[in-house]
């Protein structure tokens, strides 16, 4: 049984807390821009744009039967949201975009998008998002106030037909750290979720689904989208949810894409090598288009990569590892060329 007591953590309903601006960073920003920093900075920093406010912490088996959706993923994409207007305050949110490795909860879906509160209209990017699996508890977003706060921007950064989400609270965001255990970067002194390693607790929360005899797929058709991993770490099973196992062996394939290309899809059950085009000439990435670059009988491991199409030196922001080192189609960028790909903004 958890602990009764109220925690102060991060504000995630009601504003009048807010603090007045997020901590500066240097994160390649000029002048009086706010940036969040690189690394394992990052995720802590996101939410002390928010203030603080009470909640009730929640049991593993609470926290999983309150969530719609609960998934495995890691982030490839932070943009602009809306923001609040309050009594002259400009209260500035970002979305930040998880790519699905694997849904245990909700509706199968290839990306999930977080609401935060970051306070400063102007926060800054970071020069590179953690590349790392984490775990988001989350429900459907709505405003963060109990009063109607005016909004401006409404649906900005966020794909038309997308549902924007937000953390069911602070103890939701779980990521996996460099020995195979977990943070919890939003309330690092949390304890409900239990200790063991980051697959350990995959395994908890499905057994807490199946207790309470939900499971991916319920709250929407399952194999809808994205594809979900076996679990393990990273690079293990990845076939989508509802969708027939192809023959071992027969996924495995690049697929060339750009003028005169008439790529065979992906066989049904098959992981998708999926990459957004960036943009050079305004040295941004269209998050909204979706290119399949290639197949696998498994899963790729979570680590956002650079390529270049050698037909035309179109570069493209892959959604994991690049698996296909061989390749006669794509190449791996070089350090220089990657750099301002895997740090650009969307082109909005």
């Amino acid at each position: 049984m958890h602990s009764a007591a109220m925690r102060l953590v991060l504000l995630w309903l009601g504003l009048s807390l807010l603090l007045a601006s997020c901590a500066k960073h240097s994160g390649g920003q000029t002048g009086d821009e706010d940036a969040l920093p690189s690394g394992d900075e990052f995720f802590g920093a996101l939410g002390k744009g928010a203030g603080a406010a009470d909640y009730q912490p929640q049991s593993l088996g609470e926290l999983v039967g309150d969530s719609e959706r609960v998934v495995v993923a890691h982030a490839i994409a932070l943009r602009a949201g809306h923001t609040y207007v309050d009594d002259g305050r400009r209260i500035g949110t970002v979305v930040l975009e998880l790519a699905v490795e694997r849904t245990l909860k909700g509706p199968v879906k290839k990306s999930l998008y977080l609401e935060f509160i970051v306070g400063a209209e102007d926060v800054g990017p970071p020069k590179r998002l953690p590349g790392g699996r984490l775990i988001a508890f989350a429900e459907p977003g709505g405003n963060y106030s109990d009063d109607d706060v005016p909004t401006e921007n409404e649906g900005r950064g966020l794909p038309a037909g997308e549902t924007l989400h937000r953390l069911r609270t602070p103890q939701g965001l779980v990521v996996a750290n460099d020995d195979g255990g977990f943070d919890q970067p939003l309330e690092p002194s949390d304890r409900e979720l239990g200790g063991g390693d980051f697959d350990d607790l995959i395994e908890r929360i499905e057994a807490a689904l199946a207790i309470t005899g939900s499971a991916a797929g319920d709250a929407g058709p399952a194999g809808s989208g994205g594809s979900t991993g076996s679990g393990g770490s990273a690079g293990s099973g990845g076939s989508a949810a509802g969708s027939s196992a192809p023959d071992a062996g027969g996924c495995a394939r690049e697929l060339p894409t750009g003028p005169g290309a008439n790529p065979v899809p992906c066989p049904d059950g098959c992981y998708q090598i999926q990459a957004s085009p960036f943009d050079a000439e305004k040295a941004c990435v269209d998050f909204a288009t979706f290119e399949t670059l290639g197949c696998l009988d498994g899963s790729a491991p979570p680590i956002v990569a650079c390529v270049e199409r050698l037909q035309d030196g179109q570069r493209f922001l892959v959604r994991s590892a690049w698996p296909f080192p061989a390749s006669t189609i794509y190449r791996p960028c070089s350090d220089a060329e990657a750099n301002p790909v895997l740090s650009a903004l969307s082109c909005e």
